[in-house]
């Protein structure tokens, strides 16, 4: 029996030693796990590091672009209400301006009724100038044979100094 208890005894040592392999192979398989793992998780935080940065340099850059935008309606509305402000002062404007052009066509009217009748009185006063040349043209022919016989008499030659006789007086 003792010989029997020996080999059970060594059996039993054997399967323990196989068993206490086998929990060593698996407690290396889980340590080589582990630290796969590990490395999976530092480039997951690396990833999730540089996300969270990139998400906070957008939300910064986000914040300014609306602050900004804001700050550029305010500008924009102070800006309308200048602009209202004006826009109703020309109105005004435009107002009076029809006024005074209404008044203005009544002037008009009554100046191309003013000159329609200087027109005509132009007119009679170029018929009037056309007879006083017509005067003026009969009282030099009648008076240019006179005015001939008279230059005989004058000294009208042209060689003593004086001017030279009217034309008809030739």
């Amino acid at each position: 029996m003792t010989e029997k208890a020996a080999s059970t005894t060594k059996e039993k040592l054997a399967a323990e030693t196989r068993e206490r392999r086998r929990e060593l192979a698996r407690s290396l398989e889980y340590l080589q796990h582990l630290e796969h793992f590990e490395a999976a998780l530092k480039a997951v935080r690396l990833v999730v590091f540089a996300g969270m940065t990139s998400f906070v340099i957008l939300a910064i850059y986000g914040f300014v672009l609306i602050y900004r935008l804001t700050t550029d309606v305010h500008v924009l509305v102070g800006q309308t209400a200048i602009m209202t402000q004006q826009m109703q002062a020309m109105t005004r404007s435009m107002a009076n301006l029809h006024q005074t052009t209404a008044s203005m066509s009544t002037d008009v009217s009554s100046m191309s009724e003013d000159m329609s009748v200087m027109t005509g009185q132009v007119g009679r006063m170029a018929d009037s100038v056309t007879l006083m040349q017509h005067s003026a043209t009969n009282m030099d022919r009648q008076m240019s044979p006179i005015m001939g016989t008279m230059n005989r008499f004058m000294p009208f030659d042209g060689m003593s100094g004086y001017p030279v006789s009217p034309p008809y007086a030739r």
